[in-house]
C-alpha cells in the first residue's frame, strides 16, 4: 500500500468514518521457530500480560440478511445492533457484524482501493475459527441447510482438530472445530 493509501484509510466498521489511528509494530528479538520461520519473542512484548479473547468481526454488505443468518442458521441470538453493527452471542462465542456496502470505489479516483473500510468489495472476504464441544452434533444440524463451505465436510486434522466449515451469505468462511483427544 502506498503512502498515500496508509493516511487515508479510515476505521473499520465504524458508521461515523472516524481517522484509523495505528501504533507501531513492537520490535521483540527475531527468533527461527522449529518450522524455520521468523517469529518475535513473546516475553518481549506486553510483559505479563496475558491475552483473553479474540472476537471475530466478519464485513457483511447486507446487516439484515446476515444477522438472520447467524441467529436462524447458526443459533446465535443479537446482543446489540445500531447502524452499520450487529454483535451476536451464542455461549461464549461473539461474533461482530459491520456493514461493507460502501460502493464508492467503482467511481472513485486514485490508486487506493481501500478509503472508508467499509467497501463493498471487502464482504466476504474473512475468516474465521469457533472452539465447539460436540462438533459432530452441530455438523450434523446444519449439513442439510446447504451452508457448507464446498470443502467443508467434516474431517480430523493433522493439527490436531475435527472440523467443517460453513459460508455466511457473503461468503465469509466460519470453520466450527473441536480439539481431537
Amino acid at each position: 500500500m502506498t503512502q498515500q493509501c496508509n493516511q487515508s484509510i479510515h476505521r473499520i466498521g465504524r458508521s461515523d468514518h472516524s481517522t484509523k489511528t495505528t501504533s507501531p509494530r513492537p520490535t521483540g528479538d527475531l527468533k527461527r521457530s522449529a518450522g524455520g520461520a521468523d517469529s518475535r519473542s513473546v516475553g518481549k512484548v506486553g510483559g505479563d500480560m496475558k491475552l483473553l479473547q479474540a472476537i471475530p468481526a466478519l464485513p457483511a454488505s447486507d446487516q439484515e440478511r446476515s444477522t438472520a443468518f447467524y441467529r436462524d442458521q447458526l443459533g446465535f441470538t443479537v446482543a446489540f445492533r445500531d447502524e452499520g453493527f450487529t454483535k451476536l452471542q451464542r455461549d461464549a462465542v461473539e461474533i461482530h457484524l459491520w456493514v461493507a456496502s460502501d460502493e464508492s470505489w467503482r467511481t472513485r479516483n486514485g490508486t487506493c482501493p481501500v478509503v472508508s473500510g467499509a467497501e463493498s468489495f471487502i464482504a466476504g472476504t474473512h475468516s474465521c475459527r469457533i472452539g465447539v464441544e460436540g462438533v459432530d452434533d452441530l455438523y450434523r444440524a446444519v449439513q442439510p441447510m446447504g451452508i457448507l463451505h464446498p470443502k467443508g465436510q467434516i474431517e480430523d486434522m493433522p493439527w490436531g482438530t475435527r472440523e467443517f466449515g460453513v459460508v455466511d451469505p457473503d461468503g465469509n468462511l466460519v470453520t466450527f472445530f473441536e480439539r481431537l483427544r
